[in-house]
């Protein structure tokens, strides 16, 4: 039976494979390539570490606690995204509980980024192996916390598929998700900022308690059996199985729990008091933007994977700049890439609704209409954008004493939204691409297959948006040399420009949806099917 388990894994990976075009077969194929040789060069960086044990040891506690962590947080976003993943799908099997355990345990072994982490792993326990003979005994350690994570994964994964499987716990992932997000951040500009001897050893004084959790205790046991201290490798040796005798208890009582009780989708609730009050908005529009604008918000506000995208902007808006300049002046024109993402958030418009679009094109009966409802999406991404921009530009002049360049930072970062959000408008009509309807996993942003259509258009609404600021820049830059007040006319063309571009683009896009609307709602209907 575990083979069973083995061989539809491997016939979900080679579906997956199948379902690309053979044209883009060798791309994708190149480019695992070049993904496995990166991976091979950390791992070659991870073994350049054996001659200093002491090193060695911290870089492996880290490198292995950060793996667990990474394995339990995986289910959020493999939701959706992995059948095998909701354990909900194997409640009619007539199979027992053992029997399932060991199959699915199997099946997460399988794949590409299990692939990943045994090639890391390797090389811990050669960068772990003080001495050649300890060689076996590390990789005996690294396949045991290569279990670790799978059993530890899959009973978080158990645990909480039926939160996951309904919308309050979408929204729990978003949370989680943009937290990491933030923590990246923060940890990014950390590592920046430190001095080099001082971070180590604060790092030492982390592994040092980390050393005592399973994934430490594992990286710690080469090294203690190579000293002669055997009483603290037992010690290791009675953590990790500790460890991993609760993680599969832990499992084994999510299952039980989880197979013998129903999903609990929540996608027909009532709507809640805030979206009521969004709906109120909505009839108080008197034209087909202010309704397409109201229907927006409302679903901005209900849908994690939407919500999402708007926090990572803001967060990119105040945080970007901190990563890039992270002393010094000219922080403030670091905002214009979190202005991007404010104009990205117009893209793909079309595709929300997927074969829902043809009341659209139904309701609509001529440009004009078609031009408000592009223009009330168009809206939604604006209002706030500008509004974020603002701040955020004002906010890193305040801080790093830039008031004097805080007219042409803003040119330029508002050019860029308003640039972004008219190309977005445009490839919206022009190159749309089906969105998953079915809100399983709020980071499946295309269906199958369309991947490279969302990659393109996501490329080309930012390149937009930066050759439209582009004018604001170069006049910034004069104005460097030859005053304020090319500065202030940098502001001006900027914003000016960025209108004129965005409402000409909003015509051209709403002139192909009016051409082509049969055509893009044979496009967008296929994130019907996921």
């Amino acid at each position: 039976m575990v083979a069973v388990f083995a061989g539809l894994k491997w016939h979900l990976l080679l579906g997956r494979l199948r379902a690309v075009q053979k044209s883009r077969r060798p791309w994708l194929l190149l480019g695992f390539v070049v993904v496995l040789a990166l991976v091979g060069f950390i791992a070659f960086g991870i073994t350049t570490s054996r001659p200093y044990p002491e090193t060695a040891r911290v870089v492996a506690i880290l490198m292995m606690t950060l793996q667990l962590i990474s394995w339990v947080v995986a289910p959020l976003v493999a939701f959706g995204l992995d059948e095998t993943v909701d354990p909900h799908r194997f409640a009619l099997l007539p199979l027992r509980r053992g029997t399932l355990i060991r199959g699915l345990t199997v099946t997460s072994l399988i794949g590409w980024l299990p692939l990943v982490n045994l090639i890391w792993l390797l090389a811990i326990a050669v960068a772990l192996s003080t001495s050649w003979s300890m060689l076996p005994l590390a990789v005996v350690c690294v396949l045991v916390q290569l279990l670790l994570c799978v059993v530890v994964s899959r009973a978080a994964s158990t645990a909480m598929a039926s939160l996951m499987n309904s919308r309050r716990g979408r929204d729990l992932g978003m949370l989680v998700g943009f937290g990491l997000f933030v923590l990246y951040m923060l940890a990014s500009s950390l590592l920046g900022r430190s001095e080099g001897e001082g971070f180590y050893d604060g790092l030492v004084k982390v592994t040092h308690t980390l050393g005592w959790f399973p994934p430490g205790a594992l990286a710690r046991i080469p090294g203690l059996v190579d000293e002669g201290d055997w009483a603290q490798a037992a010690v290791a040796v009675l953590i990790v199985l500790a460890g991993l005798g609760l993680a599969l208890f832990w499992w084994m009582k999510a299952l039980t729990r989880t197979l013998e009780s129903g999903s609990s989708m929540t996608e027909s609730s009532s709507p809640s008091s805030s979206s009521a009050e969004f709906g109120a908005l909505g009839r108080r529009a008197t034209n087909v933007a202010g309704v397409v604008a109201a229907r927006d918000v409302l679903l901005i506000w209900r849908d994690p994977m939407r919500r999402i995208s708007w926090l990572v902007s803001i967060a990119m808006a105040f945080g970007w700049p901190f990563l890039v300049i992270q002393s010094g002046h000219g922080a403030l024109f670091a905002v214009a890439f979190g202005g991007l993402m404010m104009g990205l958030q117009a893209a793909n418009q079309l595709a929300l609704d997927g074969s829902g679009l043809w009341l659209h094109l139904v309701m609509s009966g001529d440009r004009s209409k078609y031009r408000d409802e592009i223009r009330g999406h168009a809206v939604v991404a604006l209002i706030p954008g500008v509004v974020v921009v603002v701040l955020a530009t004002l906010f890193f002049a305040v801080i790093r004493s830039d008031l004097d360049l805080l007219p042409g930072a803003l040119g330029i970062n508002l050019g860029a939204m308003l640039g972004s959000a008219g190309f977005a408008c445009w490839l919206s009509a022009a190159l749309p691409y089906g969105v998953p309807q079915s809100r399983s996993s709020m980071f499946a942003s295309a269906a199958p297959g369309q991947k490279g259509r969302s990659g393109g258009a996501s490329l080309a609404v930012m390149g937009g948006g930066i050759a439209v600021a582009l004018p604001a820049a170069a006049l910034t830059l004069v104005g460097h040399y030859q005053g304020a007040v090319w500065g202030w006319a940098a502001l001006v063309v900027g914003v000016v420009l960025g209108l004129v571009i965005l409402q000409r683009l909003i015509e051209i896009g709403a002139d192909k949806y009016y051409e082509s609307g049969p055509e893009i709602l044979h496009q967008v209907s296929a994130g019907d099917r996921v």
